[in-house]
């Protein structure tokens, strides 16, 4: 603090915030090195009191202290022994050796991840000793094969935490594995970086590497809200899914655009489809009979926002049933319960459907399943929309999106806010669904699925007795630039589109409309929005 308040009157508070947060270790070290004349040489700057802690330690705590380096955020004991462990240094050495640089308060114990309270103790260097810890991994001449340790380490961590993505309830899964996301990003920066600069041998290994972390890592960057993260990382390896020759990280990548873009609409419904039959065919062709499950099921929601016929559908429930094996638990095995139990739905079966979503929220309830038992609460209100039960819809849909507001996660469960405002627009309350409308379009543009409230908005006009206004939003959400970019909006949104067609034909008379329509279908989203929620005075 004395070293950062010696340059208040040249820096300013500001000044010296943006280059502390830089991420410029240099420049860190440099910018705290104007202590008092009179204090103690180890005093005068940050690097020399530093200096002067690091003499203090033993030739094994120094080597373990400058490999920590390579560590972005936290990391776990297991991860420092594997990453600074070598055949004279062994993991219970660098036990010792960590546990003495705790002691000196070179290493801190890192506060543990919310609901995440029962894991091990995580550990970290504050970033002033990690980027003096990393001029000494320099001088040594440890980086590259340190970097090495800790991209193989990676490279193992996220393999068996992929493998267990759709096996444990999702926000356990995620609090137990977002601490290392920014290992995660040090290791794909690694792995990429060496993929370019190698000889072509390494370039390949470090491609691989770079693709599989990519691989094991779509359901992650969802659930942690890092959805453009994660396609910008599918992209940077495009290529080389294109050409390794790994049959398995070539259809691992297909698997994971598929995810993306069903999850986090990352890519176009069509594409994210082709990715998933690809996965699909591949993964049963190896026998890989997890992986082609879920790409199957993938295939199967992907394929109804695509109006897939009910043989179509049926074929990929079969498929389903065939990968499945024994021993699953009841998270894995939930993905085949959901398909059959939708279709009960779109046989026209709403008691059925209700009947499964109501069995399968109790399962969630026992099994501590929060994230799924809110998408099990968007079929329930889908369900009870269906039979006519709209205020009990609303009722459930509200309680559901009470406990993700209060999580912070509605971003990750917009479509169930979205169907839940286009039936709240379409009862008609418009004191509660116009302020609703203009905190949710926020939302569902991060989420990058704004489309899913185009008819409500339209809804709100014609409710608001502006029918000209809904006609033209009607116009523009039926339009084909809409309608190329959203894919098939799901049957709830379609039906909303047609009943209010119908009810704006009654009041306006069909050659009105049509003439609206066509109006409206070439607006941006912005004026439609703006439209939509301007005031019936203006």
């Amino acid at each position: 603090l004395e070293l950062a308040a010696a340059r208040v009157p040249v820096l300013g508070l500001e000044g010296i915030a943006a280059l502390l947060a830089g991420g410029d270790g240099g420049a860190r070290l440099a910018l705290l090195s104007h202590g008092a004349r009179n204090a103690p040489a180890r005093q005068r700057t940050l690097h020399d009191a530093m200096t002067w802690s690091h003499g203090l330690l033993d030739a094994a705590q120094q080597r373990v202290f400058r490999r920590l380096a390579v560590f972005s955020g936290s990391f776990s004991l297991a991860e420092a022994q594997a990453v600074c462990s070598e055949p004279d240094l062994g993991a219970w050495r660098v036990l010792d050796a960590v546990h003495a640089l705790v002691d000196k308060s070179l290493v801190n114990v890192a506060s543990h991840e919310a609901g995440a309270e029962s894991a091990a103790p995580r550990l970290q260097l504050l970033e002033s000793l990690r980027a003096f810890a990393h001029e000494h991994l320099l001088a040594a001449g440890e980086e590259q094969s340190t970097r090495q340790r800790h991209l193989e380490s990676a490279r193992l961590y996220w393999t068996l935490a992929g493998e267990r993505a759709m096996s444990e309830p999702s926000l356990v899964w995620l609090a137990r594995h977002r601490p290392e996301i920014g290992n995660l990003r040090a290791a794909l920066r690694y792995a990429s970086a060496m993929a370019e600069l190698g000889a072509p041998a390494g370039a390949e290994l470090h491609a691989d590497a770079a693709l599989g972390l990519v691989v094991d890592t779509p359901l992650l960057w969802f659930r942690a809200g890092l959805v453009e993260e994660g396609r910008r990382a599918c992209e940077t390896v495009r290529s080389h899914a294109a050409a390794t020759n790994d049959e398995r990280l070539r259809l691992g990548w297909a698997l994971a655009v598929a995810l993306l873009g069903l999850y986090g609409s990352a890519y176009p419904a069509a594409q994210s489809l082709h990715a998933a039959q690809t996965a699909a065919d591949g993964f049963e062709a190896l026998g890989e009979s997890a992986r082609a499950y879920v790409a199957l099921y993938s295939c199967y929601l992907l394929g109804l926002r695509q109006l897939a016929p009910a043989a179509e559908r049926r074929q990929l429930l079969d498929r389903m049933a065939a990968a499945e094996r024994p021993g699953w638990n009841d998270m894995l095995t939930r993905v085949l319960r959901h398909a059959r139990g939708y279709e009960e739905r779109l046989s026209g079966r709403p008691e059925g459907y209700l009947a499964f979503c109501r069995s399968e929220l109790e399962r969630y309830r026992r099994l501590g399943a929060v994230a799924e038992s809110w998408q099990v609460a968007q079929g329930q209100m889908l369900a009870e929309h269906d039979r006519g039960a709209t205020d009990v819809a609303l009722g459930v849909g509200a309680a559901a999106l009470e406990e993700i507001r209060a999580a912070g996660r509605l971003r990750q469960h917009a479509p169930l806010l979205a169907l839940w405002l286009t039936m709240l627009v379409q009862a008609g309350d418009t004191s509660r669904s116009r302020p609703a409308l203009a905190e949710a379009l926020p939302i569902v543009h991060g989420a990058g699925t704004p489309w899913m409230l185009d008819i409500a908005l339209a809804w709100l006009a014609a409710h608001e007795d502006r029918h000209d206004d809904a006609a033209r939003l009607l116009g523009w959400a039926e339009g084909a630039t809409r309608a190329a970019v959203s894919g098939k909006a799901g049957a709830t949104v379609t039906q909303a589109g047609q009943r209010l067609r119908a009810r704006l034909e009654q009041a306006m008379g069909g050659a009105a409309l049509a003439e609206a329509c066509r109006a409206g279908a070439s607006l941006e989203q912005c004026d439609a929005e703006n439209l939509a929620l301007r005031l019936r005075s203006q």
